[in-house]
C-alpha cells in the first residue's frame, strides 16, 4: 500500500469538521420547515421562506470553503474579501437563531453603535467559521440543561483604536482549569467520542492567518469567555514583520505602527500564506528560524510577487557572494545592530 500523506490526512479532517458543522445548519432549517409544513400554517410563510435562503447561503458556505482548501492543497492563494462586520453578525444570527428558540437559548449580539459600517478583511469565509465553531461549543454545553434554567450566549462587538473586539460568552459549565492550556493543540477534545479535536485548533489558526488573536478568559466564571481582536480596515500601507523573537516584533511594531499598518508573526509558513493573500507593501524579516530561513522565504515570495521589498533584518552576517546574487531592487540587508539604517530605508521606501 501507499503510504498516507499525513498533510492530506489534516487536510481531510478540517474539511470534515468544517462541513460537519454547516451541515448542521442545514438539518436544523429543514426540522424547522418540516414542523410548519405539517401543521399547515400558511401564515408562517415567511419562516419557511427565510428558512430556505439559510439552507442556500449555506450551501454556498461549502462551496466556498471546499475552494478554499481546494487550492490551499495546490499551493494556491486563499482570496481576501472585505467583510461588513454587522452582516456577519446577521449571518450567525440566522444560522443560530431557530435552533436556540427549541432549547430556550437566549443569544444576544450587543454591537457598539460605531461598528455600523465597519469593515474587516477576511480569508474566503475562515472568519465566518471561526465564529461559528464558538457559537457551536457554546451550545454543546448549554443544550442538555434543563428548559427551565436561565441559558444566554451573548457576542459583543466593540471598536478600540484600530482593532475590532469580539467577546463570545456563555453561561454553561465553562471550561475546567487544568484544560483551560491544552484546549487550542490539535486532537484535544472534552466532547469525548463527540468531537473531532479540531474546534479550537482550527479557530485559532484561522483567527492568526487573519492577523488576529484569540484567547480564553481564565478570569470569567459565569460560564466560558472567548476574546478575540481583529484589525479593522485601515488606509495605511501594511508592512509585514517575520522573527522567532516577540521582543524583535513588539520594537519594530512600536517603531512604525503610528504610520503603517504593522502585521507581525512569528512564523515564516504563516508570513507566506499573509503575504499571497493581503497587501503587503514591505516584509522584514529575520533569517535564521525555524522550518524557512529568511532567504528561502524572501525566494518563495518573490514567485509570488516580481516587484516585492524585502528586507532581510539579522543578527548574523550575511556573506558576500550571496548577497552579491541576489536582486537588489527587492532584497535589502541590515543587521540588528543597524536599526537606524532600518528606519531610513522603510521612509525611503514610501517616499519613491
Amino acid at each position: 500500500d501507499a503510504p498516507i500523506d499525513s498533510k492530506k490526512v489534516e487536510l481531510l479532517s478540517e474539511i470534515t469538521h468544517e462541513v460537519n458543522n454547516s451541515l448542521a445548519i442545514i438539518l436544523t432549517s429543514i426540522k424547522v420547515i418540516s414542523k410548519v409544513l405539517s401543521k399547515e400554517n400558511i401564515q408562517r410563510a415567511e419562516l419557511i421562506n427565510n428558512n430556505f435562503k439559510d439552507i442556500e447561503n449555506t450551501v454556498t458556505r461549502i462551496t466556498n470553503f471546499l475552494i478554499e482548501h481546494r487550492s490551499q492543497a495546490k499551493s494556491m492563494p486563499i482570496n481576501s474579501s472585505t467583510i461588513n462586520v454587522s452582516d456577519l453578525l446577521n449571518d450567525l444570527k440566522n444560522a443560530f437563531i431557530l435552533t436556540f428558540k427549541d432549547y430556550n437559548i437566549d443569544f444576544v449580539i450587543e454591537v457598539n453603535e460605531e461598528i455600523e459600517g465597519f469593515k474587516i478583511n477576511s480569508l474566503g469565509t475562515t472568519l465566518y467559521q471561526c465564529l461559528f465553531n464558538l457559537i457551536n461549543n457554546s451550545f454543546y454545553e448549554l443544550r442538555n440543561l434543563p428548559n427551565n434554567k436561565n441559558k444566554n450566549i451573548t457576542i459583543n462587538c466593540k471598536k478600540n483604536d484600530s482593532s475590532l473586539l469580539i467577546d463570545i460568552t456563555d453561561n454553561g459549565n465553562g471550561i475546567p482549569k487544568e484544560l483551560t492550556e491544552k484546549i487550542f493543540e490539535k486532537n484535544f477534545t472534552s466532547k469525548g467520542n463527540e468531537g473531532s479535536g479540531l474546534g479550537l485548533f482550527l479557530v485559532k489558526k484561522y483567527i492568526t492567518l487573519n492577523n488576529g488573536e484569540i484567547s480564553l478568559d481564565t478570569n470569567y466564571k459565569k460560564g466560558a469567555k472567548f476574546s478575540i481582536k481583529l484589525p479593522l480596515m485601515t488606509e495605511k500601507p501594511s508592512i509585514l514583520c517575520v522573527d522567532d523573537d516577540h521582543m524583535i516584533l513588539e520594537t519594530l511594531k512600536d517603531a512604525f505602527h503610528d504610520e503603517f499598518n504593522i502585521i507581525l508573526t512569528t512564523d515564516a509558513r504563516t508570513a507566506l500564506e499573509i503575504f499571497k493573500s493581503q497587501n503587503i507593501e514591505v516584509v522584514i524579516s529575520d533569517n535564521i528560524m525555524p522550518n524557512i530561513t529568511g532567504l528561502e522565504l524572501y525566494a518563495l515570495m518573490k514567485k509570488e510577487k516580481e516587484n516585492l521589498h524585502f528586507i532581510l533584518y539579522s543578527g548574523h552576517s550575511l556573506d558576500k557572494k550571496t548577497y552579491d546574487q541576489l536582486d537588489k531592487k527587492s532584497f535589502q540587508f541590515f543587521k540588528k545592530s543597524e536599526s537606524k539604517k532600518l528606519l531610513t530605508s522603510i521612509y525611503d521606501i514610501f517616499d519613491k
